[in-house]
């Protein structure tokens, strides 16, 4: 079994990530295999999920090696959330052309039916 946060961090999806996580998704909720989405978000270099999942005070089991994930979290911690806030810019801006080319083609189609 995995839950939504899992399924959203392995497949890259930042957003869905964040979004998870607005609504409470549990970031230390382990899958059948026994890893947290922390984990997952590191196994598939998705650096910034793991970033934002870390900055939910998410911790890794201690079997992990440490010194592998200490230096990605020094790493991490030097972006600074950049590579987040860019992410979502990038989309928040594509969904909000998206919306303007919808209202556009609406308002056409609604000039050409009362016409």
């Amino acid at each position: 079994l995995r839950a939504p946060l899992h399924v959203a961090v392995c497949s890259g999806s930042i957003a869905t990530t964040h979004y998870l996580i607005g609504m409470t998704a549990d970031v230390t909720a382990c899958d059948r295999w026994g890893n947290p989405p922390l984990v997952d978000a590191l196994g598939v270099s998705v650096k910034s999920a793991a970033i934002l999942i870390h900055h939910c005070s998410a911790k890794l089991p201690a079997h992990l090696a440490e010194g592998e994930m200490l230096q990605f979290f020094e790493e991490a911690h030097e972006q600074d959330m950049s590579v987040v806030a860019q992410e979502l810019g990038a989309r928040k801006a594509t969904r909000m052309a998206l919306v303007a080319a919808s209202s556009d083609a609406r308002r056409v189609l609604e000039l050409a039916l009362t016409g």
